[in-house]
């Protein structure tokens, strides 16, 4: 798949059917605070927002063979090690305002990589990533959610 295309072409497309009442099939995440969470690991893959590394060398290269290396798919209520049990407080008032700073995120970070091409920024789980890495983990890492809301089948596994 190639998940330059999902994200800038699919995933607009897709967050249309994504409601502020829609409820997840699994997870605490509301619709809104899952764009939002979204969001917030885009900033991380920009250099907008740092994030440290959560576990020693050995675990995230571990993670990062698996996810990023290998290419699997996150498995249904993975706990991302950056989160509390509860979702965090609503940034946006609305859940389309949420789904427009996504995308606008997302513009970002496609530019931050046009102008520094050689960037690497830390994913608190896998360790430094670079464009085309973090370009793969935001497309299953979106689809994913989608999944968890039922906009794209397969996106988790079991």
């Amino acid at each position: 798949m190639n998940h330059t295309n999902f994200l800038q072409k699919e995933l607009p497309q897709l967050l249309e059917g994504l409601h502020a009442t829609a409820e997840p099939k699994w997870g605490r995440m509301s619709a809104q605070h899952m764009v939002e969470h979204l969001s917030g690991v885009i900033m991380i893959s920009n250099g907008r927002f740092e994030a440290p590394a959560m576990y020693e060398e050995e675990k995230l290269a571990k993670n990062y063979n698996f996810i990023i290396k290998e290419q699997n798919r996150l498995k249904r209520n993975t706990k991302a090690p950056i989160l509390p049990e509860e979702p965090l407080p609503l940034r946006f008032g609305s859940l389309d305002e949420a789904k427009e700073k996504l995308l606008k995120n997302l513009d970002s970070f496609f530019a931050h990589f046009v102008a520094d091409p050689d960037a690497k920024h830390m994913h608190p789980a896998f360790g430094l990533l670079n464009f085309e890495e973090w370009t793969y983990f935001h497309g299953i890492h979106t689809q994913y959610h989608l999944d968890q809301f039922g906009l794209f089948e397969g996106g988790a596994s079991a």
